[in-house]
């Protein structure tokens, strides 16, 4: 997906968020002595306080890979959906790539003429004029940014488990064979634990201030690639482990406040 240099310097914006990815899947495919992951940065209870209206960030795809515009949609619609039906009122990510829109245009561009690089005291200067905006015309108590990331994460016996989800990564037949193997010999099997990439919904909001206080993720699918091409095959064909994605990375943040799972 080639992205606008406004869709670049979104990403740039989030560029911390990547390594959180990272370290979300460690965490949860780490042991279980480890202290449990805590989403918020601020008490639960005072992120629910009074807090009424989210605007939304359009969601970015994974960079370097290709994903057609209206599954994005698509997600924002289901990030939107699961909002509203724990009692928020939604700013549409449409109004925030407006008001970003103007921004940029205004500021001339963000990139620096002579060097071509990112300039960044205007990008700074740029989010908050946003956040001002926003607030101006909306009255939103937070902002979320959504995102799809590529990440590496562990699967044993044949199976990943990552960020709340789990996905087979070899057929079923191998992983019969591996379990009766385990049975008699006693041991974990002949399928060794790999790394395999796959794909996290994340989620990051922040106050109107640019204060981060929540960020969570929700595990949507391994990747596969084509053996003769070296590309990835189609992915978010799945709608149910998108959905799940979704409700995944926004619980914690939801819990509370009435919303299914």
């Amino acid at each position: 997906m080639t992205l606008s240099p406004i869709g670049s310097a979104h990403r740039i914006m989030r560029s911390g968020i990547f390594l959180l990815a990272i370290s979300l899947s460690q965490i949860c495919n780490g042991c279980a002595s480890r202290d449990p992951y805590i989403p918020f940065s601020i008490p639960r209870e005072e992120s629910h306080r009074d807090a009424q209206t989210i605007a939304l960030v359009p969601v970015l795809g994974p960079e370097g890979i290709d994903v057609s515009e209206s599954l994005l949609v698509e997600i924002d619609s289901l990030i939107e959906e699961t909002l509203t039906g724990a009692g928020y009122n939604c700013i549409p990510g449409i109004e925030h790539t407006a008001a970003w829109g103007r921004i940029v245009a205004q500021m001339g561009g963000l990139y620096d003429s002579t060097t071509g690089d990112l300039d960044e005291l205007r990008l700074e200067v740029a989010k908050e004029q946003l956040r001002h905006d926003l607030v101006d015309l909306y009255q939103p108590d937070y902002m979320l940014f959504p995102e799809i990331w590529v990440v590496q994460v562990a699967s044993s016996s044949g199976v990943a488990r990552w960020d709340g989800a789990s996905q087979p990564v070899v057929g079923f037949g191998l992983r019969l064979l591996n379990a009766i193997d385990a049975t008699l010999h006693q041991y974990e099997g002949f399928l060794q634990p790999e790394l395999v990439d796959a794909l996290s919904l994340g989620v990051i909001v922040e106050n109107m201030d640019g204060v981060e206080i929540f960020q969570h993720a929700g595990g949507i699918e391994v990747l596969k690639t084509n053996d003769e091409t070296h590309t990835f095959e189609p992915i978010l064909t799945d709608p149910e482990r998108t959905l799940r994605a979704v409700r995944t990375a926004l619980s914690p943040f939801l819990e509370g406040r009435g919303v299914g799972q």
